[in-house]
C-alpha cells in the first residue's frame, strides 16, 4: 500500500565471519604492542648493571615488527 507509512526497505547486509588470518593478525598485533610497552618496563625493573641499550632496542624492534605484520593481517578477509 502506498499510504501505509512505511519507508523504503533497507537491504539486509550479511557480515562475513572473521577469517583465521584476521584473528592471527590481531593476536600478532597485540603481542607487538605488548612487546613495545612491556620490554622497556621490564628493562627499568632490572638492576642497573643488567640494563643495556641493545636489549631495549631489540624489544622495541621485535614489537614494531609484530605491529607491522599484524596490522595488515587484521583487515584480511
Amino acid at each position: 500500500m502506498p499510504g501505509s507509512g512505511q519507508g523504503p526497505r533497507q537491504p539486509i547486509t550479511q557480515h562475513k565471519p572473521t577469517s583465521g588470518w584476521a584473528i592471527f593478525g590481531g593476536f600478532v598485533f597485540v603481542l607487538g604492542v605488548l612487546g613495545m610497552l612491556a620490554g622497556p618496563i621490564l628493562m627499568m625493573l632490572k638492576p642497573e648493571a643488567e640494563q643495556s641499550t641493545s636489549q631495549l632496542i631489540k624489544w622495541i624492534v621485535a614489537g614494531g615488527v609484530g605491529v607491522m605484520i599484524g596490522l595488515p593481517l587484521m583487515f584480511k578477509r
